[in-house]
């Protein structure tokens, strides 16, 4: 996605925020197999205008961060729609899907964790509020890139609280890990890693079970440190490439860059390193 134009911020604005649910008039009819609950976040606005004046980004992907509701009734006749900034300071600019104020990463309105989000995650659940009755879900965990997650209430959407995977297990302290986890679709239990950055850089994959919330390592490596969004899962196996797109400067070059395109260099002499981890072994 290129910059934003004059053409494309009139045609979709994200200026304002919507707290309440709001009814839209529909005609016809959902398919039964469409009734549930959506939600969704990524960029909002990238505008922000105060009394001296406007300050404009001129990426949409580093605009703040947004949450959006939209709820199919079991019957079908209503749709609503709602959703909640999350603010952010920006500081680091484009670096804010992985940098973050010392002073605010407890801070669930100031942690910017935009990129997934997802129902009752597993070691997530007791961030939760008591939720009504009617609901489906106890709490929304939202994550980036970056070791920084944001939990919200499903219901208003508001941020609630903030925490880090050393919350799940200790060993979890690297600075980066996966937006997309893999879940087992037979007992909801979630699959993700972690990325200790340094001389000596750590990959650690994780299983996290949704029976009992525990947290296990499951499988641990070092190799150069890359930029991996997303990773393979089978039945039986965890499958995890690391593919030449490395971190410049044992990572340091992602505070000097301070954006992750720029701190990542591209080696077209070196292999793509594939590693299969037993994850019903453990």
């Amino acid at each position: 996605m290129g910059s934003i134009t004059a053409t494309n911020s009139k045609t979709y604005p994200l200026e304002t925020e919507q707290r309440e649910p709001v009814e839209l008039r529909v005609t016809g009819t959902f398919p039964p197999l469409l009734a549930g609950t959506l939600y969704r976040n990524g960029p909002g606005t990238h505008r922000v205008d105060s009394k001296t004046g406007s300050y404009a980004r001129s990426h949409w992907f580093d605009g703040y961060a947004l949450m959006e509701k939209a709820r199919r009734t079991g019957d079908l006749k209503e749709v609503t729609f709602g959703q909640k900034r999350d603010p952010c300071e920006s500081f680091f600019q484009k670096m804010k899907t992985v940098l973050v104020p010392t002073d605010s990463v407890s801070d669930p309105q100031m942690v910017n964790s935009n990129v997934t989000v997802f129902a009752n995650m597993p070691g997530m659940l007791k961030h939760g509020p008591t939720g009504p009755a009617s609901s489906h879900f106890k709490v929304l965990t939202c994550l980036t890139d970056a070791n920084q997650i944001t939990q919200a209430n499903p219901e208003t959407l508001e941020p609630i609280a903030a925490s880090t995977q050393q919350e799940l297990h200790p060993d979890l302290k690297g600075q980066l890990y996966c937006a997309h986890p893999q879940f087992d679709h037979r007992t909801g239990d979630v699959y993700n890693y972690n990325l200790h950055l340094g001389p000596r850089s750590t990959y650690r994959i994780y299983h996290t079970s949704a029976h009992t919330s525990r947290t296990e390592v499951i499988a641990t490596f070092s190799i150069k440190a890359a930029y991996i969004h997303s990773f393979f899962m089978t039945e039986d196996y965890i499958i995890f490439c690391v593919w030449p797109a490395y971190f410049k400067g044992l990572g340091t070059s992602i505070l000097w860059e301070r954006n992750m395109l720029d701190a990542m260099k591209f080696d077209p002499t070196a292999q793509s390193h594939w590693f299969v981890v037993d994850r019903k072994s453990h």
